[in-house]
Parts: C-alpha cells; sequence; structure tokens
C-alpha cells in the first residue's frame, strides 16, 4: 500500500516536468525550427556533435523502446484495457514516425522509403533478440525498460542544455529547472545511463561533422555601423541543421 502510494506521488511529480519541458520544446521549436527536431534543437545550442549524438540516441531509444512497448502493449490486451492499448499503439506509432524522419534525414535525405525501412528493420531485430530474452527468462520487463528510457533522458537533457543557451527570460529558467531534473533522473538509472552515455559518445565521435552540421541560431546577428553610432540586426539567412536540412521556422 505504501508502495503504491510513493509510486503515485511519483507520477503526479512527473507531470509539472512535463509541462515543463513541453513549453520549453514549444519555444525551441520557434526559436531554433528543424526538420530534425531534437537533433537539430541540440546542434544549434551545444554543437553538432552533440547534435549527431542525440539524433543516434533517440533512434537507439526507438529501436530499443519499440518491442518493449509492444511486450506492455500485449498485457493490456490480456487485461482487455482498450484505453491502454490505443495509447499504447498511438505513442509507437507517433515514435516509429519520429524516427522515420530522423533517418532519412541522416541518411542525406534518401527518401522516406529508406528511411522507413531502416528504422522498421533494425526495430524487428532488435525485438526479436530482446524479446526472446524476455520470453527465455534472462531479462525482466524493468530492465527492457531502463535502456530506452536512459536513451530518452540523455536526448532530454541535451535539448534542455540547448535551451538554456538559446532562450531568455522565464523560459530559460524553465529549461534550467527540467534540465537539473532531467540530469537527477539519468543519474538515478545506474547501469542504464552508462548504456546510454556509451551510444552518445560514440555517436558523437562517429566520423566528423560536415560544414552542413554547423547549426546557425535564428536570431538576428548584430552588425555595427561607426559612422552611424549604433547596430543594426542583419538576418543571417538560412540556417542548416545537424543532417544538413535547412531550418525553417513557423
Amino acid at each position: 500500500m505504501a508502495g503504491d502510494d510513493r509510486r503515485d506521488r511519483g507520477e503526479g511529480g512527473l507531470l509539472p516536468l512535463s509541462g515543463l519541458i513541453a513549453l520549453v520544446f514549444t519555444r525551441l521549436g520557434t526559436r531554433a525550427g528543424s526538420a530534425t527536431g531534437v537533433a537539430g534543437y541540440t546542434a544549434a545550442g551545444l554543437g553538432p556533435r552533440a547534435g549527431q549524438a542525440a539524433a543516434w540516441c533517440f533512434l537507439a531509444g526507438v529501436v530499443t523502446g519499440a518491442p518493449v512497448v509492444c511486450l506492455i502493449g500485449g498485457a493490456y490486451v490480456a487485461e482487455g484495457s482498450a484505453p491502454a492499448v490505443a495509447l499504447t499503439l498511438a505513442a509507437t506509432h507517433a515514435y516509429l514516425t519520429g524516427a522515420t524522419a530522423l533517418a532519412t534525414a541522416l541518411a542525406g535525405g534518401a527518401g522516406t522509403r529508406r528511411g522507413t525501412a531502416g528504422v522498421l528493420a533494425a526495430v524487428a531485430a532488435t525485438g526479436g533478440l530482446l524479446l526472446g530474452a524476455a520470453w527465455a527468462g534472462l531479462v525482466t520487463t524493468a530492465q527492457l525498460v531502463a535502456v530506452p528510457t536512459a536513451l530518452f533522458l540523455l536526448v532530454y537533457l541535451g535539448c534542455l542544455a540547448a535551451a538554456v543557451r538559446l532562450l531568455t527570460g522565464a523560459v530559460r529558467l524553465a529549461a534550467g529547472v527540467a534540465c537539473a531534473v532531467v540530469a537527477l533522473l539519468l543519474a538515478g538509472s545506474g547501469w542504464a545511463a552508462l548504456v546510454a552515455a556509451g551510444v552518445a559518445v560514440v555517436a558523437g565521435t562517429r566520423g566528423r561533422p560536415g560544414p552542413s552540421a554547423r547549426v546557425r541560431s535564428r536570431a538576428p546577428e548584430s552588425r555595427h555601423k561607426p559612422e552611424a553610432g549604433r547596430s543594426e540586426p542583419v538576418d543571417p539567412g538560412p540556417a542548416s541543421d545537424v543532417c544538413g536540412q535547412s531550418v525553417t521556422g513557423p
């Protein structure tokens, strides 16, 4: 009974954090709109290598998390919980759609079909291994959940840290608070955090991001004119995100 109360309080405490993250991401979309989402946001504030790491962590989170969601969804089906099944399917669809778009961008925009096939093949292969291990009793559901959770927390951490650098005012403060809380959650995930950090390090040091990975802020630059004694804003023009896609705002 006491355990259920603590779990309920923990879940209730995540609601304010979710609200802060939603607020920050909304402002990031306006401030540093990107065709590659979390990868572009992270690259805009922390540089191309950080954006590259965020991209691969997100893809790894989807690839390792989708089979777990299917496993949990199967339990919901067995219980006859139709609303839970619908929410699970919707969440899975959203993540797979985002991963497909990101994989397509990482492949240099080589077509949505190629990105979709790559993501689905990776999910199928990983799912076979993970679900087989779970069926054999080698791993528990909690262990399967830990890795994608840590990967997504690391992605959120990168985006929020970028937001602290890019944003101003109250939203910047909100990003700082959310960043600190996410860092604590990630540190508390133990061995899974080490796995996520390993993925980030390998991805961030893999190859050399080209010139197209250099992200510029959408904020206008300032050009000082000594003869006029004042500065005038200059539109920096289209920027490029971590995958070479044009950064366009809403």
